[in-house]
């Protein structure tokens, strides 16, 4: 059985902490390679992996429009579109997201709205799509901006991802069972105890319950805070969840193949 591996490119939620990046995956498995969110800083370690060609990338997903998760997929066009001329295939790069993703990409170079459209090939989630050797499948989760949950399976393992939601059944219903759950553990308060948590973010404490309760074989938390103390969020999803709970970092990779519980 081939294995699939998730790369971490970005940890931290809402900006990136000194040496880090905002949330960035890079998933892959026979060869195909597919980038999840992209937000500030992002790129630049996804060009680190691939030596520097945008044209490796096969697949983008991305879960919302908030600028954490999305504003480096621009810098990824704009590296399709100059490089394809010299180098690369030209071909339309797929970008899988709620529609409110392409309206953003659009509006964020004013000399430019129409480029994300010619080098970008859209498709809008939820829904269920295959998407290289994967099984996508989205669900909408609630937020400030329209958010899509996303579970990748193939006979290699099974991948969730949350992006940014509140607890909610749907959610619960989609990490069921799987090989590895990536999960928002934002603990926005963590720095100013007594003030309410946002209940449309996740902390470590609903990713550990979150994990539990789906029965997920590993849980790594991500989507951090900037200037939290990820082992204190590790701690807390602890409580909760007795299988093992990692905690995310720029350019760590997690394997799919074996399920640890």
């Amino acid at each position: 059985m081939t294995n699939a591996s998730v790369r971490i490119l970005g940890s931290c939620g809402a900006w990136p902490e000194p040496g880090r990046a905002c949330a960035g995956l890079l998933l892959v498995l026979d060869g195909h390679r597919v980038v999840v969110d992209l937000g500030y800083g992002a790129l630049s370690r996804l060009m680190t992996v691939l030596g520097g060609d945008a044209e490796k990338v096969d697949s983008v997903v991305v879960t919302h429009a908030h600028p954490d998760h999305l504003v480096d997929v621009h810098g990824l066009y704009r590296a399709r579109r100059y490089a394809a001329p010299m180098h690369g295939t030209g071909h339309r790069l797929p970008l899988y997201a709620p529609p409110q993703v392409m309206q953003t990409l659009s509006g964020i170079d004013p000399e430019d709205p129409d480029g994300p459209s010619q080098v970008l090939d859209f498709v809008a989630l939820p829904g269920e799509i295959v998407v290289g050797p994967w099984r996508l499948t989205a669900v909408t989760t609630p937020h400030h901006l329209p958010n899509v949950a996303v579970r990748f399976d193939a006979p290699a393992g099974s991948f969730v991802y949350t992006g940014d939601t509140a607890p909610c059944p749907q959610l619960e219903q989609l990490a069921g069972g799987c090989d590895l759950l990536l999960c928002e553990a934002t603990d926005r308060t963590q720095q100013h105890p007594g003030s309410p948590e946002d209940p449309l973010l996740m902390t470590s404490i609903d990713a550990g319950r979150l994990a539990r309760r789906a029965d997920v074989g590993r849980l790594v938390l991500t989507h951090f805070w900037p200037g939290n103390d990820r082992k204190r969020s590790q701690q807390q999803a602890r409580q909760e969840y007795d299988g093992p709970v990692v905690l995310a970092d720029e350019l760590s990779e997690a394997d799919l193949a074996v399920r640890l519980r």
